[in-house]
């Protein structure tokens, strides 16, 4: 608390009463000053309820009389003006004014904008400001905070913020709530794993807000890549998939903010007929290999072209390398241009001869030159 004493003697006015007039010998009017008890805020303001005392004095003739000279106790106001005037036993009178502000209270938050929309569905994805705004009754909002939000990531994110009236009193703080997402999705552990006729792509579990598109394309095509999976599981089988076919898979996750992550795979499905994939085109003269049978000696290969049988060989292992030329039923071939046709049988022993179990698979390649 601190106490102001102003002397008032500039600017006081004088009155001149009769004994003056006649020649009294006090012609010095009285000496007004005042003190103001109270706590002073910013801009002159008092932010407590303030007394203003009078102190009134003549040391020549002494005081006759005054009036509005008592200690007055001040209270919220945007101006009280209070006078004290006096008049000595000279008949010379003076008075002294104060106006006094007081403001006690402090202003009130009533609310905050931000400095722009959100960025997607209701999320800020990067630092935003809100300028919070206030009211005051008596002295004013003079200024209120200016603060940014940049983090972290929250869904109930918020930020606080005061006002300050031109008293120099502090408001409680205000809030304002905002959801914040400033990073994408973390895709990882994609991967594409080929079976027979089914492709299974994989990544690791997001966040219940997230959400995922797969894609494919048949790798070296121009076909627009068609989208086979919108969900929020963690896999999908592409049971589409065409054996031989070489694919590129797009994993593109995405969240509630407009974030988008994305991560390629490549697969090629294939059955029991291995290499070459079905219908692959090959210059050179290839090997021939399938899915091994469980139990199965040897396998019995034939290769045709058109209607016309050209090969039977009979093989140890799930593998078979053509040659450019060879020999078949007392004919000489050659492997030239044109499409071709494979099946494979299992052999399993039986007494001292072999049986034959089921086709394990047919496909075809084409020979381009």
């Amino acid at each position: 608390m601190s106490r102001v004493l102003i002397i008032a003697a500039v600017g006081a006015t004088l009155v001149l009463g009769a004994a003056a007039a006649a020649g009294a010998a006090d012609g010095t009017p009285p000496q007004i000053t005042f003190e103001l008890v109270g706590t002073e805020g910013a801009a002159g303001w008092y932010v407590t309820p303030t007394t203003v005392r009078w102190h009134v004095g003549d040391p020549e003739s002494g005081i006759k009389s005054s009036s509005g000279c008592d200690a007055t106790l001040v209270g919220d106001t945007t101006g009280t003006r209070l006078t004290c005037s006096a008049t000595n036993f000279g008949d010379v009178s003076t008075s002294v004014s104060v106006t006094v502000r007081v403001d006690t209270t402090p202003p009130a938050v009533t609310g905050a904008a931000p400095d722009r929309s959100p960025d997607a569905n209701g999320w800020y994805t990067s630092p935003v400001k809100f300028a919070f705004t206030g009211t005051d009754a008596t002295s004013g909002v003079a200024a209120c905070a200016v603060v940014t939000y940049a983090g972290p990531d929250s869904g109930g994110a918020a930020v606080n913020g005061t006002c300050t009236d031109a008293a120099g009193n502090v408001s409680a703080p205000g809030t304002a709530g905002l959801q914040y997402d400033a990073t994408p999705p973390a895709l990882h552990g994609v991967t594409a794993r080929a079976g027979d006729g089914r492709v299974t792509v994989a990544w690791s579990p997001l966040p219940g807000t997230d959400w995922v598109d797969v894609s494919r394309a048949v790798d070296g095509s121009k076909a627009a890549p068609r989208v086979i999976y919108h969900g929020d599981a963690a896999s999908v089988v592409d049971r589409q998939a065409e054996n031989g076919m070489h694919y590129r898979y797009a994993v593109i996750a995405h969240d509630q903010a407009g974030h988008a992550a994305e991560a390629a795979v490549a697969a090629m499905p294939l059955g029991a007929m291995r290499t070459p994939p079905p219908g692959a085109r090959i210059a050179a003269a290839p090997t021939l290999s399938w899915r091994a049978a469980p139990g199965a000696v040897l396998y019995n290969v034939q290769l045709f072209r058109g209607s016309r049988k050209i090969l039977s060989a009979w093989p140890r292992t799930a593998a078979l390398r053509l040659a450019r030329r060879w020999t078949y039923g007392g004919r000489k071939h050659r492997l030239a241009a044109g499409t071709y046709r494979w099946y494979v049988w299992p052999a399993y022993r039986h007494g001292k001869g072999y049986r034959f179990g089921k086709l394990v698979g047919r496909s075809t390649f084409v020979v381009t030159r």
